[in-house]
């Protein structure tokens, strides 16, 4: 289990604040968390030496870019082994579209998200990651995004 890096408040104060905008200065951020400059890059830094903080990110709009499917796939091994799993992480690591996969308990062993440019696309990847590999893939293809962001709820 990974270590939990202690947080005080101010420190939730800064990551609050650059989930939302992540291209803040440093100083306008010192202001708004009450610190000067200086103290306040310092925790930033320190934030990011600690892996909490683990990059900076754009957030597109897939649709004006020419993203207009989103799926979510359960992946059934036949095989369910360590070698097995390995395999395919390391097959799905190879395809952009796929933007998270997660390994799972339960009814199937992972959950893909794909984001791609259409129905055929889709079609077409998934005939790719199954070539001569054993699994089954049962799609859910996302009619509307009702809730979408990377924030993460920081507890108290």
């Amino acid at each position: 289990m990974t270590k939990v890096f202690k947080l005080d408040k101010i420190d939730k104060r800064i990551l609050d604040i650059l989930q939302k905008n992540s291209k803040l200065t440093n100083a306008k951020l010192a202001q708004m968390i009450g610190l000067s400059a200086a103290p306040t890059l310092e925790r930033v830094k320190k934030l990011e030496q600690a892996g909490v903080i683990t990059g900076y990110h754009a957030r597109l709009d897939r649709k004006k870019i020419g993203l207009h499917v989103i799926t979510l796939a359960l992946v059934s091994l036949k095989e369910q082994n360590r070698v097995e799993s390995e395999k395919f992480v390391e097959s799905v690591l190879t395809f952009p579209e796929i933007v998270s996969c997660y390994y799972l308990t339960g009814m199937a062993d992972f959950l893909i998200k794909v984001v791609i440019t259409d129905f055929a696309a889709y079609e077409d990847l998934i005939g790719k990651i199954n070539k001569g590999k054993g699994f089954s893939i049962q799609t859910l293809v996302v009619i509307d995004v009702k809730k979408q962001g990377e924030e993460l709820f920081i507890p108290k």
